[in-house]
């Protein structure tokens, strides 16, 4: 019986290591850019803070929409507790594609949940009435990009 059980992990153990091995987890850019089925859109870098009345708040879901549109949105994060964010599009940090957004903002009573709470919707939640926007040119990395959402 012990017998059996010692087979059987050594077994599941070389299973484990040969399934994790450096093909699973190849990062480079052209295994991200058969992922992605085509050529790679060069990116930005864009990262900063959001506070709520000065504060770090936990759970801030940010959205980024198209400046000329508000039926979806292209990208979605959410800040950490210290309310840093940094947005991805290949990996993990690095950027935006170039263009004009809006965002909006949200406050999540339950980040894995997604389900709503702290300051009113309507004032940061709204595509269609967003007063804030990023502007991401190409080749000009943007940090501290910070938003202070006042509740007040």
């Amino acid at each position: 019986m012990m017998s059996l059980r010692r087979t059987s992990f050594c077994i599941f153990t070389v299973l484990l290591i040969v399934g994790c091995g450096s093909s699973s987890s190849d990062a480079s850019k052209a295994r991200i850019k058969a992922m992605a089925g085509g050529e790679l859109k060069n990116v930005v870098p864009v990262s900063g803070k959001v506070l709520v009345d000065g504060q770090s708040v936990s759970g801030v879901l940010l959205q980024l929409w198209s400046s000329n549109s508000s039926e979806k949105p292209r990208k979605n994060l959410i800040a950490g507790a210290d309310g840093k964010y940094c947005w991805s599009t290949y990996n993990v940090c690095d950027g935006l594609e170039p263009g004009a957004y809006k965002l909006t903002f949200k406050h999540l009573k339950d980040p894995e949940k997604e389900k709503e709470r702290g300051f009113v919707p309507g004032r940061y939640g709204d595509a269609s009435n967003s007063k804030y926007e990023l502007t991401v040119e190409a080749g000009n990395p943007q940090v501290n990009v910070d938003y202070d959402l006042n509740t007040k």
